[in-house]
């Protein structure tokens, strides 16, 4: 005689077992999968701002290497204090400071020297954080002009220390005199992740007297 063999099958049991650690599986997975993308997109946008960072920091670095001595250009640095509002930052007071410098252009053949006031202050309009360097050529018309060093900037900090030491850093500035060295604290966002932030600091040593 023949013996039969049976097939034996799934419980309906061990499908719902097997379909639930599935489940479990699938959802570990899409959580590290989140959370993974979460964390790159975090560290995209952190390298961003640095990068816009740098751009600012490095402008600042050759303007302010171009300052020209009081007793030359008859101009003195400016440091103006300012406040600013933002209501998706709940009215908090963000830095709003201003500066402005002399400056030289090369002077042309047979001609003194072109003294050039070299501006930093953020634009607020239409709701944009730029950070705007602005070029004025001292005694012509309609001279200045206007570009973006980086946008996103929120707030901005200008402090300044006399020569000499001991000296404390103070704002704004209103001598005559340059200062020793001057001190930015910018804040950066993301345009679209407000939320995301990036706080730097950079301090440039003034050599001319």
């Amino acid at each position: 005689m023949r013996q039969r063999r049976h097939c034996k099958g799934f419980t309906l049991i061990e499908l719902l077992v097997v379909i639930g650690l599935l489940g479990v599986v699938t959802t570990l997975g899409m959580s590290i999968l989140f959370s993974v993308s979460g964390v790159w997109k975090q560290m995209s946008i952190r390298a961003e701002l640095d990068a816009r960072a740098d751009a600012v920091f490095d402008a600042m670095q050759r303007d302010f290497s171009e300052i020209v001595a009081s007793s030359l250009s008859g101009a003195p640095v400016r440091g103006a204090v300012h406040t600013a509002k933002d209501d998706r930052f709940f009215g908090v007071p963000l830095q709003d400071d201003q500066i402005t410098i002399p400056a030289a252009l090369p002077p042309e053949p047979g001609a003194s020297l072109r003294r050039v006031d070299i501006g930093y202050a953020i634009d607020r309009k239409n709701g944009s954080h730029s950070l705007v360097r602005t070029t004025t050529l001292v005694g012509a018309e309609e001279s200045k002009t206007a570009v973006t060093v980086a946008d996103g900037v929120l707030a901005m900090a200008i402090e300044y220390r006399e020569k000499g030491p001991g000296s404390a850093w103070q704002a704004p500035w209103y001598l005559d005199t340059l200062p020793g060295a001057i001190r930015v604290s910018v804040t950066l966002i993301d345009p679209n992740r407000p939320n995301e932030q990036l706080s730097r600091m950079a301090v440039f040593p003034i050599y001319v007297d």
